[in-house]
């Protein structure tokens, strides 16, 4: 399991200039915030050995104990990517200059692959066990997704109307000020996304059980 935050750079929309001294460090409107997701089909790789599979690194923990022997039939590697676009807006009065959030858009992004040893084809009964078991983690991400697509988007509003914009600065060269707007609204995605990070980890583990594990090897016997 994956977790990664991909922050494209900030791009400026351009300075207004000021029609009024009274009023010029303001937007004319609200920012726009778009938080979608994206829920890829599961991915299929059939070329590892069930011993080969042994070695992956997975965020559960085997139900059966250390010091147990058992043997990897299938995984799944999920990555989770959080990308985040801003753009700023902004205004001048003369040497004064000040900018503003004009646009906020986060996508999160579910990428699956799940893993079925080579050992066991197609069409056979174990496969079929595997593939039902690993479409539970699958789905569980998925859950969590259309969950938190309105906590981040929530998160991200209040910080806009906690703060809108910076200014009037005159010495501050703009794009520091843009850069610490961007780190700003990261640090807010951020701790949503480690949030869903823990949660996640106690949802996959509840798929990781000694009972799911049992159930699944009876079923071809």
């Amino acid at each position: 399991m994956i977790f990664e935050s991909l922050l494209a750079p900030v791009a400026l929309s351009g300075y207004l200039l000021a029609a009024s001294p009274a009023s010029w460090c303001a937007p004319s409107r609200q920012p726009h915030v778009n938080v979608r997701t994206e829920k890829w089909t599961p991915g299929i790789d059939l070329t590892k050995r069930s011993s080969e599979l042994q070695h992956y690194r997975v965020d559960t923990v085997n139900p059966y104990g250390p010091g147990v022997k058992s043997t990897v039939g299938g995984l799944t590697n999920a990555s989770i990517e959080v990308k985040q676009q801003i753009s700023v807006g902004g205004a001048r009065l003369g040497a004064q200059r000040c900018l503003w959030y004009d646009k906020v858009e986060v996508t999160v992004v579910l990428k699956p692959t799940i893993f079925v040893a080579r050992d066991y084809a197609r069409g056979t009964c174990r496969f079929a066990a595997i593939w039902e078991h690993e479409l539970k983690h699958v789905e569980v991400d998925k859950n969590l997704l259309d969950k938190y697509r309105p906590i981040y988007d929530r998160a991200v509003r209040d910080a806009l109307r906690e703060q809108l914009l910076v200014g009037p600065y005159t010495k501050t060269p703009d794009e520091a000020v843009q850069q610490k707007m961007v780190n700003r609204l990261n640090a807010v995605t951020t701790n949503i996304t480690n949030r869903m990070k823990r949660e996640r980890n106690k949802e996959q583990q509840k798929i990781d059980t000694l009972e799911e594990y049992e159930r699944v090897g009876k079923l071809c016997r």
